[in-house]
């Protein structure tokens, strides 16, 4: 991943309860023993939740399943109530694609345990 104006972002966040989250998803991390982010989540989470586009790099169980699904997630929250994404007036929706079906499990788990 590029770190280019990214550094201050990575050294502020030491906790997920410090990122910019809903309440649901906040509990649902501490309840999920979710507490300290993986170089790769401080690095990525912030500027995803921005709206910032990010591309990153790292071994496999490093956390970067949850480093983009939180932001998707957090958007999708936000705009619930509103029903429809005022940029292309329709509901707001997001596609995860996986490499294999395990991942794909294992992505709709994390999934389900942080918005039930």
């Amino acid at each position: 991943m590029t770190t280019q104006g990214l550094e201050k972002t990575s050294n502020q966040v030491k906790k997920f309860s410090e990122f910019a989250l809903t309440a649901l998803l906040k509990n649902n991390l501490e309840r999920a023993h979710f507490v300290t982010p993986t170089p790769i989540q401080m690095k990525a989470i912030s500027p995803a939740l921005q709206g910032r586009d990010i591309l990153g790099n790292a071994q496999t169980g490093t956390g970067k399943t949850l480093a983009f699904l939180l932001p998707i997630l957090e958007r999708l929250i936000h705009t619930q109530n509103k029903g429809i994404d005022p940029v292309r007036s329709q509901p707001r929706r997001s596609t995860v694609g996986a490499a294999d079906a395990p991942l794909a499990h294992r992505t709709f788990n994390g999934v389900e345990a942080l918005i039930l």
